[in-house]
């Protein structure tokens, strides 16, 4: 297994350990000693960003080193703008503890974020006779 499939297996297995945990917390955790719906539903702008970043990722692996930056960097935007979009929707529609939600929702974002250059750092190209002189 290479590196950064260690890294993608680790980050599944946090992914999968934290929302089973939300979800135990949202069935059996009475609501007012912890906020549980905030950290069940604030997992998941984190886990979209970080399955868009790394999907961005793999395309971008099999495009030329000028365009590899340009997705990357282009797809990390277009995902915060959706992210941005999509944290307001789910405030107005679940009617979420505004604190309790950003915190957890900014918590797993700089999470998944960090696990997401940690797969870009490990699955940089191969190709690198093209850049010996």
């Amino acid at each position: 297994m290479t590196t950064d499939n260690k890294v993608l297996a680790a980050s599944f297995v946090m992914i999968g350990v934290f929302g089973i945990v939300g979800l135990f917390a949202l069935l059996m955790a009475p609501e007012g000693v912890f906020p549980v719906k905030e950290f069940f539903w604030g997992q998941l702008p984190g886990v979209l960003n970080f399955a868009l970043g790394v999907a961005a990722i793999k395309y971008a692996a099999q495009k030329n080193d000028k365009n590899f930056m340009i997705i990357v960097l282009g797809a990390m935007t277009l995902s915060m703008l959706f992210i941005a979009l999509f944290i307001i929707f789910l405030l107005y529609i679940l009617n979420l503890n505004q604190k309790y939600y950003i915190i957890t929702v900014f918590i797993f974002y700089f999470l998944y974020l960090t696990l997401q250059l940690i797969y870009l750092v490990k699955s940089e190209k191969k190709t690198l006779s093209d850049n010996v002189h």
